[in-house]
């Protein structure tokens, strides 16, 4: 319930944001739907390539040096 919760208030806080920056709320609509359509691409595209992304952020291994 903790964790619905948090959910639940940030998206109200990132509804609030786009609605304060937006001048009507034709532009509120756009804004948010725009924003949500860049969460579920990024999501998406995280679920396809995920394990490239983790490869490529992490550090390449140290080599040992010879003797």
């Amino acid at each position: 319930w903790i964790a619905i919760s948090e959910v639940a208030v940030a998206s109200v806080g990132i509804g609030l944001t786009i609605a304060s920056l937006a001048k009507t709320q034709r532009a509120a609509s756009l804004g948010a739907m725009c924003y949500l359509m860049m969460v579920a691409l990024f999501i998406t595209i995280w679920e396809i390539y995920g394990s490239a992304f983790r490869d490529m952020l992490q550090e390449p291994a140290a080599s040992e040096p010879g003797p």
